[in-house]
């Protein structure tokens, strides 16, 4: 099986779809409106944009609405980004290590998989220990070059991402525009930068809260992401769900849901899957972490 992490990065990426003018308007909406405004907090950034529909998710994931219109992607990010944002920071002691844990699956046959398992402590030392189809194949320190692969980060650490929104917006921008097929100039789509978001699980650095809530509240203001609702995640774990569909001939019909805790809006899953329907799933990838002592 091909290294799934490998592959996403290289899966072909999409050139554009659906209205990525209009995605791209949007982006330089959120820029100007934060050069405006620049000292605006984040959570009344979000606040009033949440105004319009007020969305509560109970305790069992089940949205409510105090008015009558449908919730939305964009409602329940909102409501994911206030979430994420009432978490406090990770905070370790001397012997303590942030274990996470990525999984990476193929939907129709469990057994294919990359299990990728981290034990970080407070200044980023640890060990980590990959296994494929069952295999080890890698047990070494946290942070030791692989073979064939050049030095130094392989992805960008989501935790040095600005909260500000115009800031966000522009570096979004950066890290979403490698993810378009060589020489294609259009600007990004919402597909893009929901891939960007899919980092937070594919990385074995934790995202901090405030980080988290910056990122839900950007895609929330993104057109074509649609809000799927209550899933349980590939591992039987409840969540919500926003998707963007893959376009037929530039995707193969491969869309992207982000699959999220809906108790502390931390990201718990995302699936490619086929012709638009979330339940034909693809290649599966779940994050889980804990606090633990040692690295057994």
């Amino acid at each position: 099986m091909t290294d799934p992490l490998t592959a996403l990065r290289d899966f072909p990426p999409p050139a554009t779809d659906f209205d990525a003018a209009a995605t791209h308007a949007r982006i330089d909406e959120l820029a100007s409106r934060g050069r405006r405004r620049r000292r605006a907090p984040l959570l009344a950034f979000a606040a009033t944009a949440a105004a319009a529909t007020a969305v509560v998710l109970t305790t069992g994931g089940s949205p409510t609405t105090t008015q009558p219109q449908a919730a939305t992607a964009a409602t329940v990010l909102r409501q994911l980004a206030d979430r994420a944002g009432e978490q406090e920071p990770v905070r370790l002691d001397a012997g303590e290590y942030v274990y996470t844990r990525i999984v990476q699956r193929d939907a129709d046959d469990h057994e294919k998989a990359l299990d990728l398992r981290y034990w970080a402590d407070a200044q980023g030392n640890g060990r980590e220990v990959a296994i494929l189809d069952g295999k080890k194949l890698r047990d070494t320190w946290l942070g030791a070059p692989y073979p064939g692969y050049p030095p130094g980060e392989k992805a960008p650490a989501l935790s040095t991402l600005p909260t500000e929104p115009a800031a966000l917006a522009a570096r979004m921008r950066e890290l979403a525009e490698p993810l378009r097929e060589p020489g294609d100039t259009a600007p990004p789509s919402a597909r893009d930068y929901l891939r960007v978001a899919t980092l937070m699980i594919a990385d074995h650095r934790t995202t901090p809260p405030e980080v988290i809530r910056a990122i839900f509240s950007f895609l929330s203001g993104l057109p074509d992401i649609r809000l799927v609702g209550d899933v349980v995640d590939p591992i039987g774990r409840p969540g919500k769900a926003v998707a963007v569909d893959g376009d037929p001939e530039r995707h193969e019909g491969l869309g992207i849901e982000l699959i999220v805790n809906p108790d502390t809006g931390k990201p718990l899953a995302f699936v490619h899957y086929k012709g638009g329907d979330v339940n034909r799933r693809f290649l599966e990838m779940t994050r889980t972490e804990a606090v633990v002592r040692g690295m057994r």
